[in-house]
């Protein structure tokens, strides 16, 4: 034995261990952390006072008989116990007074032994001198300590395996030991006495009424006739203090049994370790199979939340919860689970959500692949600014898919995507969502999904949460498209999508560098929405609502209908191209600004302009004409008035030097104050986010002498200079500044 125990190899093999087997060699290890980078001068992570190990299950009267004691770092750990390093036996001595550290020290532990301390975890035992079944160990430490266990010794395999789990670890009271028992499957048996209320010590399992919880495998009744259940995994186990499953109850201890076959110990902590991702599981008959949890005082169990997955699938089934009362296990309620609700979580014998509290978006047409949604968010108010808070992301996918795949739709990344389990996906099928603590109100859902055909819906439906835990539909968008879209209870209504098009041939196709639209005359009252265009390209129509005249929106209409055209193409026909804005709300838009990003050629006319625009307002059901001006220029700012022939800017639109004009530059200085400060001229036209101050004020009001336009005044000099009393007052001026 001495030549083949390694004890710092702190590799853990999944083999399974039954407690009540004797081994040579016990340790208790702390869960593994991230290593220091000095781990040399990092304080000690772990201080024992006293760690003794017994062979019944009071933790009194030992006789195992020690060969030599353990460490993960501390010394030499292959020397009999007369002559172990003093830093080791300071733990195993009788005196709280004295205690081990893990501590690495330079000169004394190995680098390898450091790090394998760090990432195995610290740890302390014993090696026997004859192989003895362990029963309890008990620890005087300090500190709370998330996750340990117990590890044996595995002469055949030459590897340390896991026996029992427990968890974090309280500190020690001051008077006394936390005692770990080493049970049978982790929990008590009719064999093992309570610990005494009267104890100063911290027993682990205490075997008290009401201290172990544990859910029995899925049993299955078909037609009068026993189902067998193969296979039974459990992804996360929770329990509730309450009915509405909201007290959950922490510092529970996993442990499994009743498998007819193999069961790794190492493996229970993996049903209560918040990971969707990992699961305990049974593969063969598991009629007689439990998982369990063990707390350290008495609780009292209202609800069951679980995650688990059996097969065959599809099966109504009957599980029943079971608590320790001391002496034996006895039934406290039986469960009947539906089979919709394998692979997602289920609350037993149901959770009382209140009502809104769960709201779901749900594809209400067919996806040809699957549905693809690179961000989704849920909005309580109607416009789609205020994202609802501390929302749970929910899904149709299964747990360990969706822990993988549902953040992508919420990390705020147009790069990733959630994609639905179903592919293809059947009407209502997939669904995306948000879990709340308490009842919301969704007013209003930005989703932005594939504007590839096939892996995105055409119609969806909102849902929200009944009391009774039924879905009620509240909200259907018809004719989604592909990209960014704000659905509100105004989707798809009338005035609610407004576009510009290329009345006129447009060469080399057409281009957009920048579109504003307002809901008043004057061009002062901005609606802002979402870009989308005839091409289904949103984030390139975007480029058109960037406030950046360098960007622009372009189609290639020859490529866009290549199906459709007959030979030669090089411009966009009339009316054949537009870009819009998607709004929440239904809106009535009188004006708009818009620059196209039109390019002179060395030869020919201009490319990617159109010389007429015109107003599309959706109806309902298609965009429909509104309105057409003509002599418009290829990249210069317009601006255009509903139901009026474009002229020279401000002739009929009047002056915006007033409150709400669109003020420009972090002076926010109106139009007078331009002029009184004699910087018409020498404003830069990125201060207004790309709109020129000869469209944004100057021309606009008549103000700035030679750069007037021709329908201004002149005074009675014969210049170009306007006469005081023309100048519009600006807010806060006094007499004296108007001269």
């Amino acid at each position: 034995m001495q030549s083949s125990f390694r004890p710092l190899h702190a590799a853990l093999a999944m083999v399974p261990v039954v407690a009540g087997t004797a081994f040579s060699a016990y340790r208790l290890r702390l869960q593994g952390t991230e290593v220091p980078s000095n781990f040399f001068d990092t304080v000690a992570a772990w201080n024992v006072s006293e760690l003794s190990f017994y062979d019944n299950s009071e933790c009194v009267n030992s006789s195992l008989l020690i060969h030599r004691y353990l460490a993960s770092v501390g010394g030499s750990a292959l020397e009999s116990s007369s002559s172990s390093p003093s830093l080791i036996r300071k733990a195993f001595d009788g005196s709280l007074a004295t205690s081990w550290s893990a501590q690495c020290t330079a000169g004394t532990d190995s680098t390898q032994a450091c790090i394998a301390s760090w990432q195995d975890g610290h740890w302390l035992g014993v090696e026997l001198s004859a192989p003895t079944t362990l029963r309890c160990v008990a620890l005087a430490h300090s500190g709370v300590q998330m996750g340990s266990f117990i590890d044996v010794w595995d002469e055949t395999r030459h590897d340390w395996l896991v026996l029992q789990t427990y968890g974090a670890i309280p500190a020690s009271p001051a008077q006394g030991y936390v005692k770990m028992r080493v049970q049978s499957e982790g929990v008590c048996t009719p064999e093992t006495p309570a610990a005494f209320a009267s104890s100063s010590d911290y027993w682990l399992p205490s075997c008290a009424a009401n201290t172990q919880w544990r859910l029995t495998g899925p049993a299955v009744e078909k037609e009068g006739f026993s189902v067998a259940v193969t296979a039974w995994a459990v992804h996360e186990l929770e329990l509730f203090s309450d009915s509405a499953c909201r007290d959950k109850l922490d510092s529970g201890i996993s442990a499994a049994g009743g498998v007819t076959g193999i069961n790794h110990p190492g493996t229970w902590s993996r049903s209560h370790d918040g990971q969707l991702i990992t699961a305990w599981s049974v593969t063969m008959d598991v009629s007689a199979s439990w998982i369990a949890l063990t707390f350290n005082r008495s609780v009292d169990v209202k609800c069951v939340g679980v995650v688990q997955e059996i097969q065959p699938s599809r099966l109504e089934t009957k599980q029943t919860l079971q608590a320790w009362d001391g002496n034996a296990w006895v039934d406290k309620q039986e469960f009947v689970v539906k089979p919709d609700r394998w692979g997602s979580w289920q609350y037993l014998p149901g959770r009382q959500l209140p009502e809104g509290s769960m709201w779901r978006l749900v594809n209400d047409a067919q996806v040809k692949a699957a549905w693809a949604i690179q961000e989704i968010s849920f909005h309580s108010d109607a416009d789609c600014k205020q994202v609802l808070q501390g929302g749970l992301p929910i899904s149709s996918d299964p747990p360990a898919r969706a822990l993988q795949e549902l953040p992508k739709a919420f990390d705020g990344r147009i790069e990733t995507s959630w994609i639905s389990n179903c592919a293809p996906c059947a009407q209502g099928v997939g669904f995306i969502g948000q879990r709340y603590e308490a009842s919301v109100l969704v007013r209003c859902v930005t989703l932005r999904q594939s504007e590839d055909e096939d892996y995105r819906s055409s119609r969806a439906r909102l849902e929200q949460l009944r009391s009774d835990g039924t879905w009620k539909a509240v909200g259907y968008f018809d004719g989604l498209l592909g990209g960014v879209q704000e659905l509100s209870r105004a989707w798809g209504q009338k005035q609610t999508r407004y576009a510009v098009a290329n009345a006129a041939v447009s060469p080399g196709g057409w281009r957009v560098a920048e579109l504003r639209l307002y809901s008043d005359d004057g061009c002062t009252e901005r609606v802002r929405g979402l870009g989308f265009s005839i091409d289904g390209n949103s984030a390139d129509a975007q480029r058109a609502l960037d406030g950046n005249i360098d960007t622009f929106w372009h189609v290639d209409c020859c490529a866009m209908n290549a199906f459709r055209r007959a030979g030669a193409c090089d411009s966009c026909d009339g009316s054949e191209a537009w870009v819009g804005v998607l709004l929440p709300q239904n809106v009535n838009v009188s004006c708009l600004q818009v620059i196209q990003a039109g390019e002179a050629q060395p030869r020919g006319g201009i490319r990617y302009a159109s010389s007429e625009i015109s107003l599309l307002q959706w109806d309902g059901s298609r965009l429909a004409f509104v309105y057409k001006w003509d002599n418009i220029p290829a990249n210069e700012w317009v601006e255009l008035g509903v139901g009026r022939e474009r002229s020279d800017i401000g002739s009929f639109l009047g002056c915006k030097d007033n409150p709400n004009w669109n003020r420009c530059n972090a002076t926010d200085w109106n139009c007078s104050r331009y002029l009184l400060e004699n910087f018409c001229n020498a404003t830069s036209d990125t201060d207004c986010e790309g709109m020129t101050m000869e469209l944004s004020c100057k021309s606009s009001c008549c103000l700035c002498g030679d750069g007037n336009p021709a329908h201004c005044p002149v005074d009675d000099l014969g210049g170009n200079e306007l006469p005081a009393w023309l100048i519009p007052a600006a807010a806060g001026l006094t007499d004296s500044y108007r001269g």
